[in-house]
């Protein structure tokens, strides 16, 4: 599975935004740990992309992250805990994610998705996963990764272009 769509997006600044560090750890053993999986995260609606989740989503959440050279994600499933807590009685199958690349790819720059590596990709590039799609993340470069997960559940009408 590779970008399933794209939408038009003005370039990405980081410039007024509050971050909050995070650190994430999905296994037990010593491989990933707090200090390689910190990331950065803001919750503040991207306005570039409100019309898009607008039109395609009837409830969702928005979060903009920051990784940053030399950290990564491992691989995963994402629960959508965050957003199934604001949410009471979300059923997870229910919820989908449209990830979308803020800037274009830079050299170091890793995402896969479903066991497929993807890589140089376009700012705006988006991609559909569910709770089922195995996916993570790394950043060997050596500027910031941008990317924005718009979380939700969908429109009706738009459910037939989401097959996942």
């Amino acid at each position: 599975m590779g970008m399933d769509d794209h939408i038009e997006l003005p370039p990405f600044e980081d410039t007024g935004i509050e971050w909050r560090a995070q650190q994430d750890r999905w296994d037990h053993s010593a491989l990933y740990n707090p200090s390689n999986t910190k990331h950065f995260t803001t919750n503040t609606i991207y306005t570039p992309a409100l019309s898009h989740a607008e039109l395609n989503f009837e409830k969702y959440s928005m979060s903009i992250m920051k990784q940053m050279p030399g950290q990564m994600f491992p691989p995963h499933y994402d629960e959508y805990q965050i957003f199934r807590d604001n949410n009471p009685g979300t059923n997870i199958d229910d919820v989908v994610r449209h990830f979308i690349f803020l800037e274009d790819w830079h050299h170091g720059h890793y995402f896969e998705l479903d066991h497929e590596p993807i890589t140089k990709w376009r700012a705006g590039d988006l991609m559909f996963m569910n709770s089922k799609t195995h996916h993570c993340s790394s950043n060997v470069g050596s500027q910031p990764k941008y990317t924005l997960q718009i979380t939700g559940i969908l429109r009706k009408k738009s459910n037939k272009n989401h097959n996942i």
